[in-house]
C-alpha cells in the first residue's frame, strides 16, 4: 500500500495546481511517478503482491487499463480532455496496476472512471436542480436543441460580470452563436477578451445574460475517484450492474 499512499498525496498536490491554474507542473509530476514507482517496489520488497489481483488475471487488467490510459490520450489528442488528466491517469496505473482492493471485479483505472462519471453527472444534476429554480425563464429563452444540455452543464451570467471577475467560465453564447464545447487551453484573460470583443462589436451589452461552462479542474475529481475506488471498491457498481440484468 505504500504505493497507494504515495500516490494519493501526490494526488493531492497535484490538484491544487490544477484548482489554481488548470496545469500541472511537469517536474512535479515526474517526481511523484518515480516515488510511485519507488514505492511500489518497497511494497514488493516488503512482501505484499505488486498486482492485488489473481495472477491469472493481471495481464488482462493491466492490459485494459492501458488501453483505457491510451483512449484518454486520444480523447486529449482531441482537445476533450486536458493532458494533465491523462497524465494522472497513467500514475494511478502505475500504484494500482490491476485491481486496488482483493476481491474486486474490475481493474483500477476502470473504477476510478466510473466513479468520476458518477462525480460528474451528480454534479450536472445540482446544476440542472439549480437553473430550473433561479434559472428557468432564461432556460426557456434558448433553442430546444441548447435547453437540455445547457441546463445541466451551464449557467447565465452577465456579459460584464465575465469581464469584472475573470474566472475559468467558459462562454457557451455568444452574439447569436450557441456552441455545445469550448476551448479548455483558453485561460481567464481570453475569456475577458472574447466578451470584449462582442461587447465592441455591439451584438451583446453590459447587462447581456451569457451561458456559461465551468471548466471543472479534472485532477480533483480523479483523485476523489481514486480514493473512491482504494475505500469503497466496485461493489457500487456491481449492485447495478445486477439490478439492471434483474
Amino acid at each position: 500500500m505504500i504505493a497507494e499512499a504515495i500516490a494519493l498525496v501526490s494526488l493531492a498536490l497535484l490538484s491544487i495546481d490544477d484548482v489554481k491554474r488548470r496545469e500541472i507542473s511537469e517536474k512535479e509530476y515526474l517526481i511523484a511517478l518515480a516515488l510511485v514507482v519507488l514505492g511500489k517496489l518497497c511494497d514488493g520488497w516488503l512482501g505484499q503482491d505488486y498486482f492485488t489481483a489473481p495472477s491469472i488475471l493481471v495481464p488482462l487488467y493491466v492490459t485494459v487499463n492501458a488501453m483505457l490510459v491510451g483512449f484518454a490520450a486520444i480523447i486529449a489528442w482531441l482537445r476533450i480532455l486536458g493532458w494533465g488528466d491523462v497524465a494522472v491517469l497513467a500514475l494511478i496505473m502505475a500504484a494500482s496496476p490491476a485491481a486496488p482492493r482483493q476481491g474486486m471485479v474490475f481493474p483500477t483505472v476502470l473504477v476510478t472512471l466510473m466513479y468520476y462519471v458518477t462525480l460528474m453527472l451528480t454534479l450536472g444534476l445540482l446544476n440542472a436542480l439549480y437553473n430550473l429554480s433561479l434559472n428557468r425563464e432564461d432556460l426557456k429563452k434558448l433553442p430546444w436543441r441548447y435547453r437540455v444540455i445547457y441546463a445541466f452543464t451551464a449557467k447565465p451570467v452577465e456579459a460584464e460580470v465575465l469581464v469584472k471577475k475573470p474566472s475559468w467560465w467558459y462562454p457557451l453564447n455568444i452574439c447569436g452563436k450557441y456552441r455545445l464545447s469550448f476551448n479548455i487551453y483558453m485561460e481567464p484573460s481570453d475569456i475577458v477578451n472574447e466578451v470584449r470583443k462582442a461587447l465592441k462589436k455591439k451584438c451583446i451589452h453590459n447587462a447581456s445574460k451569457i451561458w456559461v461552462s465551468y471548466g471543472i479542474p479534472g485532477i480533483p475529481l480523479l483523485s476523489l475517484a481514486y480514493l473512491a475506488s482504494l475505500t469503497l471498491g466496485d461493489k457500487l457498481f456491481l449492485n447495478a450492474i445486477e439490478a439492471l440484468l434483474k
